[in-house]
């Protein structure tokens, strides 16, 4: 009597539900790590942004009704969070940013933490040169250098830390 051998037995089954078991579990740790490189390079681009539209803003002059006695902008950081602040006599916040919930992300700013950008962009002289973003649950940095005249450039790649 012949049979059909359309199917598959028990065992090939299960070697394969084996080797996708082996290669998800090889798979995972590598996208969780690509996962954290790029949340920490998504988060250095955020900050030089910031850091770029304070100097922006500044040089525009841009202020509102409220804002007595305009004084240009400034960036705040501190270790988990930065802001955009206009200077005036009561000084607005324009905007803070936090990290991401479990990113594990904080930032060592070299000297000094408080960026001013004054009016119409003249007189930019900035103390600070490096800023260092640090992911400590994969041990990795990402740095922003800024001249002193606020010229902002992102390492291009990580580095152990």
């Amino acid at each position: 009597m012949e049979r059909n051998k359309f199917g598959f037995t028990l065992i090939e089954l299960l070697v394969v539900i084996i080797i996708i078991i082996i290669f998800a579990g090889l798979t995972l740790p590598s996208y969780n790590l690509q996962t954290r490189q790029l949340t920490l390079k998504n988060e250095a681009k955020k900050l030089a942004s910031t850091i770029e539209l304070a100097k922006k803003k500044a040089v525009a002059s841009e202020t509102n009704e409220s804002c007595a006695n305009f004084n240009g902008f400034q960036v705040a950081i501190n270790a988990n969070e930065y802001s955009l602040i206009r200077l005036c006599d009561d000084n607005q916040t324009v905007s803070t940013y936090q990290f991401p919930v479990n990113s594990n992300i904080s930032i060592t700013v070299g000297a000094g933490n408080i960026l001013n950008f004054p009016p119409a962009g003249f007189g930019i002289n900035l103390t600070t040169n490096t800023i260092t973003l640090k992911n400590s649950s994969i041990n990795q940095c990402i740095n922003i250098f800024l001249s002193s005249i606020c010229i902002v450039d992102i390492s291009a790649s990580l580095t152990g830390c």
